[in-house]
């Protein structure tokens, strides 16, 4: 999953969704737990949903109950919490991401800067291995 894809989040994404590998990333057992349970509830919530909206279609009366109006605020605001919670762990994930991108982005800089300038200071030697690597 690429951070500028946009996406419907359903159970299925929430299981199968996959992160590059980062070194000093999260652990990927919690990452995975998080978002079956995000998907459990997602699920669920719709499933609710799915029960609520067939019941009301089929009731006699052409009217929604009240518990059938309260069950439905609640299996919506699951959802809802759940969909908020997993983007919000994918918006860190990425951020976290960026920032090791960035990080390992400068040591190697910095490397290569150490290395250019003992090759300026010793010309006609080979160079060596920068401090630290």
């Amino acid at each position: 999953m690429t951070p500028t894809q946009s996406v419907s989040i359903t159970p299925e994404l929430l299981r199968t969704v996959s992160f590059a590998d980062e070194r000093n990333g999260y652990a990927r057992g919690e990452v995975h737990a998080l978002l079956s349970a995000a998907a459990d509830a997602l699920e669920l919530a719709w499933r609710d949903n799915d029960a609520l909206t067939a019941g009301a279609v089929a009731s006699e009366e052409g009217e929604i109950s009240s518990r059938a109006v309260l069950l439905l605020s609640k299996a919506q605001r699951i959802a809802d919490d759940a969909v908020a919670e997993a983007e919000s762990y994918a918006k860190d994930l990425i951020e976290t991401a960026r920032k090791q991108y960035r990080e390992i982005i400068e040591r190697a800089q910095h490397v290569a800067h150490s290395i250019e300038s003992q090759a300026a200071a010793h010309p006609g030697q080979p160079a060596a291995a920068a401090p630290g690597t």
